[in-house]
């Protein structure tokens, strides 16, 4: 397999963000829920929810990036499935909260995806009770971000 970038590459993108709070409960793996009103759309059909579905074959970058309101525990986790696949994680990312102070976790990876592809971000936390993520929880947005980089030939 091999990769090769070309203009048609870049057509592919799509941003959504989380501005509402979403309540995360202690202990329990959460997908997260995004606005169904995108920031920016390049050949995505969004309708909002917790899952994307990839319109066209390709190698995308994938970033978030999530803020956890403050408590206590020693988990703010987050990580990207994709089609359903619960055995990968990509991206995963684990922070260990300061105490008082809002927890920014950021994941990222770089994944070849088929037509018809998904992919959906969870989050887990243990703070012994429930949290919020997005909303009031940081005055910077929770976003996902994706872009196609690259065609598969």
């Amino acid at each position: 397999m091999s990769f090769e970038v070309r203009e048609s590459a870049q057509s592919v993108a799509l941003c959504v963000d989380l501005t509402a709070t979403q309540s995360i409960a202690n202990n329990v793996i959460t997908a997260v829920s995004w606005n169904v009103q995108p920031l920016w759309n390049r050949g995505f059909t969004w309708t909002g929810g917790t899952t994307v579905t990839f319109p066209e074959p390709g190698l995308y970058s994938i970033t978030w990036d999530l803020s956890y309101a403050t408590g206590v525990g020693t988990n703010r986790l987050t990580y990207l499935t994709r089609s359903g696949d619960t055995l990968h994680r990509w991206g995963q990312t684990n922070i260990t909260p300061v105490a008082g102070v809002t927890t920014r976790v950021v994941g990222a990876c770089i994944l070849n995806m088929l037509q018809g592809s998904t992919a959906s971000i969870f989050v887990f936390q243990n703070s012994g009770g429930a949290l919020n993520i997005g909303g009031a929880t940081d005055p910077l947005t929770c976003e996902w971000s994706i872009a196609k980089i690259a065609n598969v030939v």
